[in-house]
Order: C-alpha cells, then structure tokens, then sequence
C-alpha cells in the first residue's frame, strides 16, 4: 500500500469526533479493518450455527452474517471506526482507502487476510475463527462479492442457537489462554486452555502440579473462584457454568438452564452467596445472570448491555457491580436492588476488561482502542490515560493492595504501572509509573496478579502461561507441553 493510502485512511478515522472518546492516534490501516471485522469475527457462536440460520447461497449466506455482525456498529448513525459498511457504495468509498475487499480476489482482501490464524493483526483476538466461516466470507468475495439488497431492519435478527452437542471441539492447535483467575489463597491458578480447565498448584515452581477438568465442549472463556469458600472455581463456556470442587477434581452443578449464549465474564458477590454471569451473543446482547450459590437458583437476570459483556467485577465494599461490552460502555449496577446506578462510553472500540480499585472508587478499563484508562466512576470522569500504547490491550488487573495495575497489549507486551496519582487530568502524563516487564510470544488474552501486583501471570493465544515478577524476570512458563 501507497504511502498516500495510508496517510488517507489515518485522516480518515481520525475524522470520527462525534462521540465522546475517539482515536487520538493513527491507526494502520490494517487495524482498521480490525475494527471492521470485530463484530464479524467476534462471533462467540459456532459455524453450524451460522450455517443453520443463513439458508440460501453464498452470497445471501455472507450478507447475512454481515448484517447480523457488521451493521449494527458499522450504519449510517454509529460509524464505529469511521466506517459505514450498510451499502455496496460505502465497500466502494472504502477501497479508495485500502483494499478492505477486492472482487474475485480473497487473498488481497483484508477483510479475509485479518481472519488468518498467522495474521497481524489477527481478528478475532480472542479465538480462532472456525474454517466454515472463514469460507464462506472467500468464497463470496471470490465470487464477486456480489451485493444484494439487505434487510433494512435495523435491529440485528437473533440466529437460532445450536445445541452444545452440535459444536465441534476446538482443534487440537487451538489452546488460547482466554481467562485465568488465582485463588483467594494464591495458591492454586486457574486458567482456560482451548476447552481444557487447567488448576495448577503452586504455579510459580518449576515442578506445579497441574490438574486438567473436562467440562465444556467450547472454548474456556471465564473463570471465578469463590472468595470465601475453599476450592470452589467456577468456569463458563458455551451455554454452561461448571462449579467445580478443585480438590476432588469434580463438577459439584453443571448449570445450562436459561443460558443463551456464551458465558463470556463471571465474578462472585463479596460474601460468595451470589455468582453473576454475563452470557453473550455479539452483535446482539449481553444478559447478566445472577444466581445464589451453592444452588444456583434464579435470583434476578436483565440485560446489561447491546453486545456481548466482556468483564464483570465487583466492588470490594460489595456495593457495585460493573460490566464492560462490545458496545463500548460500562454499566454500573446496585447489588442490593440491581437497578442501574450510571452508564459510561468509555472507549472508542470494545472494552476487553475492567477492574475496580481497593477504595471502589476508581475503575480501570482497557479497550481495543488502545488505551489503558482510569475512571473517577461514580462521576463518569476520566481521571487519566496510562502509557501510548500501539496495540489494543485485552488484558488489565488493578492490585488487591491498591499499589499497582499490571496489563498487556496485543503485541504480548506487559506492562506495571505503580505510584498511581489521586489527581484528574486525563492529559497529565505523571499519573503512574511505567514499566515494561516483559514481551511474551503472541497476543496476551488475559491477566493476573498476586495481592501486591508483584507476581504477574500472563496467558497468551498460542496457550502459554508467563509467570513474572515485578521486575519482569521469568519465574515459570507452562507451555501446552506440560
């Protein structure tokens, strides 16, 4: 590409101010189709499905699967990333900028090369999308990419959900680490691997036990041990919640009822007596269920948010509980009523993760946007932006001790920041001391942290888990060999 065209479609994007936060940097052009394809790729629901739901050929087959995971964000009225994706005419407007699709030509289409298991960037950057759909969006473009008229609905049209006995496993190559959580005890971790729970005991040793469940069919997609009674993790995944007794090495409930999707976050309530889930459908919704535990009967479940909910967490105080989603808000809800106390546009992309402060009131998210921020919440106030960072960031924690916040970016690098300032002034560049730990291999999809933040476990998309200290030595590694 010219670098005419890239300078073009950096002006572009940057020229999208309407909303309350926007891209305050340039952005390749690659990364813009990123933000094309999210909605896209981000689908948490399998080939078959989208095979089920969109009869007809290929071409009515692409269109649709764009209009349900594409045209929600990328109209006329939103313009996620500056795109308008509803018409053959904005495709057009946009290959006067890049070649986003090239008729009969898949393979210089970066609609199709972002999708790649080896691509950079690679979409979507919490999984592998599955060979069905990466087919079925080459084959049409190799076709003409020909453009029908699509439905004029506005609201996405729900595709009917397969059943958990018609997914196909993952492939064995296909070991994301896409959530981890350490125990209240910091004895044992928790992490996801492809559709493998792995508990390791004493994970910074050399010699860690590590302890494999089966439970889920579908990818490992959120983790939440409970704060107050030892050895029970609970684990979330394509429509089923898993609570597992790590001890015995057995599932104590298997919970499928009235899950519609997939279980995307999880977090306990203070006193371990409730356990919230936010059960995803991208491009759609995000629900948030709310059960009483060990029992899991029905306490309350709304829905929270327009697309799927990647982050829950609960104050410490208990007061609050917070969910963070696709659509780029973060809702903030009472626990004792489960009404809505306020709502934040937080970022400019997806937010990937959030973490409440040991004083309850500071917030910090981390956005495909690229931008690690930190929130005054109850104000909706941004109190300051951490680091510049060049890659979207999936991954933050803020240290039980209120000393450190440690997060990670799609490159793989990680990042502490410590002698974090009470002050606002989202421009101040002294709001927290910057460390670069360590540059692991690959995107790094998720994160932990001890009580002080100096121990720091890092999971990545080839399935690797880092373990770091404060000054970025490596204590362990726990590769998909052992």
């Amino acid at each position: 590409m010219s670098t005419r065209k890239h300078s073009r479609i950096t002006d572009w994007v940057r020229k999208d101010r309407h909303r309350r936060t926007f891209l305050p940097f340039a952005i390749p052009y690659r990364q813009v189709a990123v933000l094309i394809l999210w909605v896209i790729s981000g689908t948490t629901e399998p080939a078959s499905a989208q095979e089920l739901s969109f009869p007809g050929s290929t071409e009515a087959q692409a269109l649709s699967l764009l209009h349900e995971r594409c045209f929600s964000c990328h109209n006329e009225e939103d313009r996620k990333g500056g795109l308008v994706l509803t018409s053959r005419a904005a495709i057009e407007s946009a290959n006067q900028e890049f070649d986003l699709l090239r008729p009969g030509q898949p393979e210089l289409s970066e609609l199709i090369a972002v999708l790649a298991a080896n691509a950079d960037p690679h979409m979507p950057p919490k999984e592998q999308l599955t060979d069905a759909e990466i087919k079925l969006l080459s084959d049409w473009v190799s076709a003409g990419g020909k453009w029908a008229t699509p439905p004029t609905s506005t609201e996405a049209r729900a595709p009917a959900l397969p059943t958990r006995d018609q997914l196909s496993p993952p492939a064995p190559s296909e070991l994301p680490v896409l959530t981890m959580a350490l125990s209240p005890s910091e004895e044992e971790l928790a992490f996801g691997r492809g559709n493998r729970l792995i508990v390791c005991q004493s994970p910074q040793k050399k010699d860690a036990r590590l302890t494999r469940l089966t439970g889920h069919r579908d990818y490992v997609r959120s983790l939440a041990w409970n704060p107050l009674i030892e050895n029970r993790l609970v684990s979330g995944g394509y429509r089923r919640i898993v609570y597992w007794d790590t001890e015995v090495e057995e599932p104590l409930i298997i919970q499928e009822t009235g899950i519609e999707g997939q279980v995307t976050a999880l977090s306990f309530s203070t006193d371990g007596r409730l356990l919230y889930a936010g059960v995803s459908r991208p491009g759609i919704s995000g629900v948030i269920h709310c059960w009483t535990i060990p029992g899991f009967e029905d306490h309350v479940t709304w829905k929270g948010h327009q697309d799927s909910i990647f982050a829950l967490d609960v104050s410490s105080d208990g007061s609050f509980l917070a969910s963070a989603s696709g659509d780029r808000s973060i809702a903030f809800w009472e626990t004792d009523t489960f009404a809505q106390r306020s709502r934040i546009e937080a970022h400019s992309t997806q937010i990937m993760a959030i973490s409440f402060s040991t004083d309850c009131r500071r917030l910090v998210t981390a956005g495909t946007d690229h931008q690690l921020r930190v929130w005054e919440w109850a104000k909706g106030d941004p109190l300051f932006q951490l680091g510049r960072h060049k890659q979207g960031l999936f991954a933050t924690q803020w240290s039980g001790d209120g000393m450190a916040i440690v997060a990670a970016d799609e490159s793989g690098t990680v990042f502490r920041y410590t002698q974090i300032e009470e002050h606002s002034g989202a421009a101040n560049a002294r709001a927290a001391k910057e460390k670069k730990l360590k540059k692991v291999l690959g995107p790094v999809q998720s994160i932990a942290t001890d009580h002080t933040g100096g121990i720091i476990y890092v999971g990545t998309q080839a399935g690797s888990v880092h373990i770091l200290n404060e000054k970025g030595n490596t204590l362990n590694e726990l590769t998909p060999s052992k």
